[in-house]
């Protein structure tokens, strides 16, 4: 007789996506996660003092950075991924087939959990990390991305699971 696939203990306990995701990410029972560190820049709807509408915002502003726009920063555990064989032109099109081999260099995907609430336009940092995959103090930014969309992934009653952040590199 063939192993049943459910018990009747998963039907009456059916998984939790969020949470199976968030134990991917930060790890769980021994397993210590995919997620890498990453820094998240929120970018506010408020101008820098630098910012001239006719000039734009300046490069060297020791507040904005070049940013145009207020900000925070705050870290997250997510898993970042460049994918091999596929063009990423845009997260509904994120399973075209490319040429075997072929690698977008410029572009990026981001698994991010729901506490992080990443939108459009706000930049991704990649930061130097140890063997042990914890942080070099002081930090060291070595790549930054400019989310230019986001879908959210929802679950059991339109429940919001996680985030694919789809990004562009802006600086190596």
């Amino acid at each position: 007789m063939a192993d049943k696939f459910w018990t009747q203990a998963d039907v009456d306990n059916p998984a939790d996506l969020k949470t199976e995701f968030d134990r991917i990410i930060d790890g769980y029972a021994g397993f210590d996660g995919a997620g890498q560190i990453l820094v998240l820049r929120t970018l506010s709807s408020s101008f820098c003092v630098c910012y001239d509408r006719v000039q734009g915002s300046s490069s060297d502003c020791k507040y904005c950075k070049g940013e145009s726009y207020t900000w925070t920063e705050t870290y997250h555990r997510a898993y970042f991924t460049q994918t091999f064989g596929r063009g990423i032109t845009g997260i509904r099109q994120q399973s075209v087939l490319e040429s075997p081999g072929y690698m977008d260099e410029g572009k990026a995907l981001v698994y991010m959990k729901v506490s992080a609430a990443p939108k459009a336009g706000d930049k991704i940092f990649r930061v130097r990390l140890n063997d042990a995959g914890s942080l070099y103090y002081p930090i060291e930014r070595i790549e930054k991305w400019k989310i230019t969309a986001v879908e959210d992934k929802r679950y059991d009653r339109a429940r919001l699971a996680y985030y694919i952040c789809l990004c562009e590199r802006e600086e190596a």
